[in-house]
């Protein structure tokens, strides 16, 4: 079935039938950028973009894992992010302190290993607690063949 933009729309379960009769990638890389903007676009704070990146990478991981995508990594925060007002980073560290409490069952549910790529201490925020106790071994254990990664923090 040929697809053009704007002639045919499916439904959840037809997308998923559809993409399943494709190989599936070893790795996906998920660049996070432009919640903030897509916020301030609908005349909302830039933290509301934010917290609905949350739900997008929420929806990334549970459609990898159905589809038995190898890797995942989301990008979700560069080292040029620590020259944005200090109220939003800290608000932004504050969201992912949160959301790695509150996600981490289901994570760990589906299996998915949590690792952090890249300068987790660089801004003195508190979340660097949050990540030291989510990727502690008896938060998430290891598992065999357990190969999925979820969240990525780089430069």
């Amino acid at each position: 079935m040929a697809l053009k933009p704007g002639h045919v729309t499916l439904g959840e379960s037809e997308l998923l039938e559809l993409v399943r009769t494709q190989p599936v990638p070893r790795h996906v890389a998920v660049i996070m950028d432009g919640n903030g903007r897509w916020a301030t676009q609908r005349g909302l704070p830039r933290v509301a973009g934010h917290s609905e990146g949350v739900k997008s990478a929420r929806t990334v991981v549970r459609t990898a894992d159905t589809l038995g995508v190898g890797y995942l990594t989301l990008y979700a925060f560069s080292s040029e992010n620590w020259s944005r007002p200090t109220d939003e980073v800290s608000t932004l560290m504050n969201l992912l302190e949160r959301s790695i409490h509150q996600e981490l069952p289901e994570l760990m549910a589906r299996n998915v290993r949590l690792r952090v790529i890249g300068e987790i201490a660089a801004g003195g925020f508190d979340f660097v607690g949050a990540l030291t106790w989510a990727v502690a071994g008896e938060r998430t254990p290891a598992v065999p063949n357990n190969t999925r990664a979820a969240n990525t923090m780089t430069e």
